[in-house]
């Protein structure tokens, strides 16, 4: 589930804006930008209740704290932040775009 919000959330207008994802239309191609975000939103709670709901309480808050800090600011979503920074980088810029600058955003958007 949250691997299915991050790629709707990734193929948006104000991230990838891509059209295609495995040669179908994306979710914002198919539905809207309104629906799509509503979507991915929906399944990321989604992963957090069925966790809590199905799993002693230990462990479902176990989970859950893993889960946000995989797919939080210091994991997916900040190595989207990161990926979008990168994309923004001026060739010109002191920080300009490089190989290792965009190597570092994959793992974190994998929340590793």
């Amino acid at each position: 589930m949250i691997h299915a919000y991050s790629l709707i959330h990734d193929d948006l207008p104000a991230m990838d804006d891509d059209d295609l994802r495995r040669g179908q239309p994306t979710c914002h191609k198919k539905f809207g930008e309104a629906a799509a975000i509503l979507a991915g939103d929906a399944l990321q709670a989604l992963a957090f209740e069925l966790l809590a709901e199905n799993y002693p309480a230990a462990t479902g808050a176990a989970c859950c704290l893993e889960l946000a800090r995989a797919a939080g600011a210091a994991g997916m979503v900040g190595g989207q932040a990161d990926d979008l920074a990168w994309e923004q980088a001026e060739e010109s810029s002191s920080k300009g775009r490089t190989l290792e600058g965009l190597d570092s955003c994959t793992p974190a958007k994998r929340g590793r």
